[in-house]
């Protein structure tokens, strides 16, 4: 896995976890990955262009394009995956917050 980095705002690893993931069989594994894989490319594109929404549809093309069309995700998916992600960031936020230390 020694080929350039095609999108630096994703970086190397996001980069080579695709190339992993469409290695994979269809399924459960690949899917669970693949949704993964756009949240974490989601993340980074706020980490890179603060001043940018990530739209759903780019890093959908963004996958695409970095995966040569073997990964895709519907807008839906990715919609909740995030939903999850926030979700689970809400409640470990609360259980950290210790008001009276």
């Amino acid at each position: 896995m020694n080929t350039p980095i095609k999108m630096r705002n994703y970086g190397r690893i996001i980069q080579d976890v695709i190339e992993y993931a469409v290695t994979l069989p269809r399924g459960e594994r690949r899917d669970d990955l693949t949704r993964t894989l756009a949240v974490a490319m989601v993340n980074r594109n706020l980490q890179w262009n603060r001043d940018q929404d990530p739209t759903p549809n780019r890093v959908i093309r963004d996958m695409q394009a970095l995966s040569d069309g073997r990964l895709t995700i519907s807008e839906d998916d990715l919609s909740n995956a995030l939903a999850l992600r926030n979700n689970g960031a809400q409640r470990i936020n609360k259980s950290n917050h210790h008001p009276h230390r």
